[in-house]
């Protein structure tokens, strides 16, 4: 079967399945990501891991309009209330983490240098699944405000976190170049490069949001200036997700265009999202499992473990609403996105365990794919900040019609 029929079929079937599971009170993402993995080579093999890779802009496409949602949802007026509930939560989700993944690692025996970079890559989050299930159910609080920042701020931190242990373990290993100082500073350069290029990005796309009559030609700016932000941080060596995140930021905070933004996003989420997770499910292997075995397992246990208990300290240190302290750590499970980024650097500067660090984590984002979503939708339940069944507008285009400034 050649690669358009496959992906039409995977992304109809995608619509269908997602449909029913949301019948029956399971979340769209869900059905989205295992109708992928009927059709990838787990299961049926239409959709081969050649066909998924030569789909990576639609992959790239999805995961750069879900940063920019991120961003987009984070306004200073809500992080004023929160900012010190999120700091706290993300420092002590990190270092918890990273303990009980290192320290559970090194009782199963796993060499240092190893149980050290798992550790870091541990405390990296993925906003996909969190904003999928926030989007469908059009979930509002304190729960849904805190977790987007805190999913937005612990990336930034873990990527700095990285840098260090990656410091570190070279340091260990023997294969240190240069000073210890300049190994700290690509994580701090990564990241302050990332904020630098949102911004320019933020401005561009301000400016033509006031330069364009209709929200159509606006949806096709949008999309242009993603992939050229992608394509720019993959070239400069930043961080894609945190570029968006920053851009949709500035856009709502700074530059005024949070409607315009908005309502481009809800355009195209839906079949972007389609598209996204059945790619994503396609693409997981669940043949590292048996590679990884026990060590796989222990890292997935500790690091699940280590993101409930840490969120809820960092919650109940900053004295947060009870709602964030039990629930906000289920909307941490999911891994991708910077985690896999942070595995492919290991495997560049590290070949001799790059094998092992990406079978871990692949095994990772396949297990937390599925009960992902789950989790994050019974959290938001419990919160109180969806009332299932309840969801908002559809999408309708004899609404959209009319100039994005009308």
């Amino acid at each position: 079967m050649n690669l358009l029929l496959s992906f039409s079929l995977m992304l109809l079937s995608g619509f269908i399945i997602g449909n029913l599971f949301e019948k029956i009170g399971i979340p769209t993402v869900t059905g989205y990501i295992l109708t992928g993995i009927i059709f990838g080579e787990a299961v049926l093999g239409i959709q081969t891991h050649e066909y998924v890779k030569s789909l990576a802009p639609i992959t790239s496409l999805g995961l750069g309009v879900i940063s920019l949602t991120v961003g987009e949802e984070l306004l200073i007026k809500d992080l004023k209330n929160i900012g010190k509930s999120i700091l706290s939560i993300s420092f002590f989700q990190l270092l918890i983490t990273f303990g009980l993944v290192a320290g559970g690692l090194l009782l199963l025996g796993v060499s240092l240098p190893l149980a050290l970079i798992l550790g870091a890559i541990a405390s990296a989050n993925a906003p996909a699944e969190a904003v999928a299930v926030i989007e469908e159910y059009k979930a509002k609080g304190p729960l849904t405000n805190t977790l987007l920042a805190t999913i937005a701020v612990g990336d930034v931190a873990s990527i700095i976190f990285f840098g260090g242990i990656m410091a570190l373990v070279a340091s260990l290993m023997g294969s240190a170049e240069g000073s210890l100082l300049s190994l700290l500073g690509e994580p701090i350069i990564e990241v302050a490069g990332s904020v630098i290029l949102g911004l320019i990005i933020a401005w561009i796309l301000h400016y033509f949001a006031h330069h364009t009559k209709l929200e159509k030609d606006y949806l096709l700016v949008v999309l242009a200036i993603i992939f050229i932000d992608i394509e720019l941080a993959s070239y400069l060596h930043l961080s894609a997700l945190l570029v968006n995140i920053v851009a949709g930021f500035a856009l709502t905070n700074f530059f005024d265009c949070r409607h315009e933004i908005k309502e481009v996003i809800e355009a195209i989420e839906v079949p972007l999202f389609i598209a996204f997770f059945t790619l994503a499910g396609a693409e997981l292997n669940f043949a590292v499992l048996s590679q990884v075995g026990l060590i796989g397992i222990g890292y997935v246990v500790t690091r699940i473990v280590g993101k409930l208990l840490g969120t809820w300290v960092g919650a109940k240190v900053s004295s947060s609403p009870q709602v964030v302290s039990n629930y906000l750590g289920w909307g941490l499970i999911p891994q991708a996105g910077v985690g896999i980024g942070l595995a492919i650097v290991v495997s560049e500067k590290f070949p001799e365990i790059g094998s092992i660090v990406t079978s871990i984590i692949l095994t990772s984002v396949a297990i937390n794919a599925l009960i992902g979503p789950l989790a994050i939708k019974s959290a938001l339940i419990k919160s109180g900040e969806i009332n299932e069944g309840q969801k908002g507008d559809e999408y309708s285009l004899d609404e959209k019609t009319d100039p994005i400034h009308a």
